[in-house]
């Protein structure tokens, strides 16, 4: 019955009933192609990779950051919304193995090993096996589980409740048996262990929830209060909440620092100088602190560089040198992150080395040639150090090694982009040139169609202009009366 019921499943999960039900759409969705089975491999492979470098005792309790970044997979990063970041290799087992490595793993099979055992004692004294197979066949679903997951408080508690449960079940059977003693010291012992549990629980729960949820009220209250009302004063409270030691510092840093780039790239908005100053300042220290606590931590060098980048950008030049440093620090953590060499070629832009900055930006399109950033980075600094034959090898790299989701070579998207990129850069005539190719590649796509309508309007040649009008309105002929409004064609 389960295998006509999962055969039925992915045999029609196109159908409307299939995909209107959402769990029974992702259990027939699941393909070895698509990107989260990707994902899920490459990340296996990583760990495997860490594993075999420390196989005995692994390398430390929630250390999998490290080895995830030291064998980061470039696959995983696809495009700008890549998930590039795990604390967890999304499967248990391979999860105990980098801990813990092979000891560490033994150690948590031993908690299935026993359990297990007690059952099969149960069998053996009450022979009932309804009961048995029941929870026999829970910790096997459990198992199959977490072999593509991590626990959470969702599965940690009923998996103590089955643990919990077996333990009564097979433990009743004794004392039904005379087995085990009755004594009344044990009563004694297991109120006193409660008292410790809840005690214990109350001062170290407690006090993390009471601290999260202020750091919260107080990052809303940052977020909600405009220019005229940003003060330091809301900042240094939020510092003080983050400065605490609790679980979840380190995002609630990131997050407020992320907050603080927000505020610098922010044009529109009057913020004081004073205000945008001192908050870096905050931000930058949360930050270093961080890499202080966890040295070995690269998402910690990735936020700051990303801060650095920003401040580069919108205050002060001088801090591109504070993005190389970093990102070499971050580089020698985790070789293969493209990001890292995003940052350097962006640094070198400001500085005005644009040598330096081709090679690192070639350096990131190597490591990640089906990302479109990374072809258009170097695209932009080509055009920016005023070589135009470098941009166009550019973009035929991109046509050539960029065949995203099985559309050809360049999404419409990418096309518009690059040819904006020309336009930034006064080289009119390429832009059109690679929009007249855009629309050859997609004949009804009209973005492309308006764009260059608008650039030949732009150069003068009313022909040409007219004529992609008249394609444009075959497709899309209200799109082509509101360019023929907004332009006077």
């Amino acid at each position: 019955a389960v295998v006509l019921l999962f055969t039925a499943v992915f045999v029609s999960k196109d159908s409307n009933v299939i995909q209107s039900i959402r769990t029974i759409f992702n259990v027939g969705d699941i393909s070895l192609t698509d990107n989260t089975s990707r994902t899920r491999l490459l990340t296996w492979e990583a760990s495997y990779k860490g594993f075999k470098e420390k196989p005995i005792i692994g390398w430390g309790e929630e250390k999998f950051y490290i080895v995830f970044n030291k064998y980061f997979p470039t696959d995983i990063f696809e495009d700008a919304g890549s998930r590039i970041w795990f604390d967890r290799p999304h499967n248990i087992f391979f999860q105990h193995l980098v801990h813990g490595g092979v000891l560490g793993l033994l150690a948590y099979l031993a908690i299935f090993f026993f359990a297990l055992v007690k059952l099969f004692k149960h069998y053996k004294r009450s022979h009932d096996i309804k009961t048995v197979s029941i929870l026999s066949g829970l910790i096997v679903a459990y198992m199959v589980q977490n072999f593509f997951v991590f626990d959470s408080i969702n599965s940690y508690i009923p998996f103590i409740l089955l643990l919990s449960i077996i333990i009564f079940i097979t433990s009743k059977t004794k004392r039904e048996e005379g087995v085990i003693k009755k004594d009344s010291k044990t009563n004694i012992i297991a109120a006193i262990l409660l008292l410790l549990i809840l005690t214990a629980g109350y001062l170290i729960n407690i006090p993390q929830a009471i601290t999260n949820r202020t750091f919260v009220n107080q990052f809303r209250d940052l977020q909600l209060s405009n220019a005229q009302l940003k003060n330091v004063d809301i900042d240094e409270r939020l510092v003080e909440t983050m400065n605490k030691h609790y679980l979840g510092k380190f995002e609630l840093k990131q997050a407020y620092s992320e907050s603080i780039m927000g505020v610098l790239q922010d044009r529109n908005t009057p913020y004081s100088q004073e205000y945008k100053v001192k908050a870096f300042n905050f931000a930058e220290q949360a930050l270093l602190d961080n890499i202080k606590d966890q040295p070995n931590n690269v998402r910690h060098y990735a936020f700051l560089v990303n801060l650095y980048v920003t401040v580069a950008e919108t205050l002060d030049p001088s801090y591109a040198d504070k993005v190389i440093q970093t990102s070499l620090q971050g580089i020698e953590l985790s070789p293969t992150r493209t990001h890292f060499y995003y940052s350097l070629g962006r640094a070198y832009m400001l500085k005005e080395d644009y040598d330096k900055s081709i090679e690192y930006f070639s350096q990131a399109r190597d490591l990640s040639p089906k990302v479109f950033e990374s072809h258009l980075n170097l695209m932009a600094v080509y055009l920016k150090a005023g070589n135009v034959a470098g941009a166009k090898e550019s973009v035929e790299y991109a046509r050539e090694n960029i065949r995203s989701r099985g559309s050809g070579y360049l999404l419409p998207g990418n096309y518009s982009r690059m040819a904006e990129a020309y336009i930034v850069f006064n080289q009119m005539e390429e832009a059109i040139l690679l929009l007249e190719q855009a629309v050859q590649e997609y004949p009804a796509e009209s973005k492309l169609f308006a764009q260059l309508i608008v650039y030949y309007t732009q150069q003068g040649n009313t022909e040409k202009a007219q004529f992609y009008l008249g394609e444009l309105a075959k497709f899309d002929p209200g799109l082509a009366q509101e360019a023929v409004q907004a332009l006077g064609l």
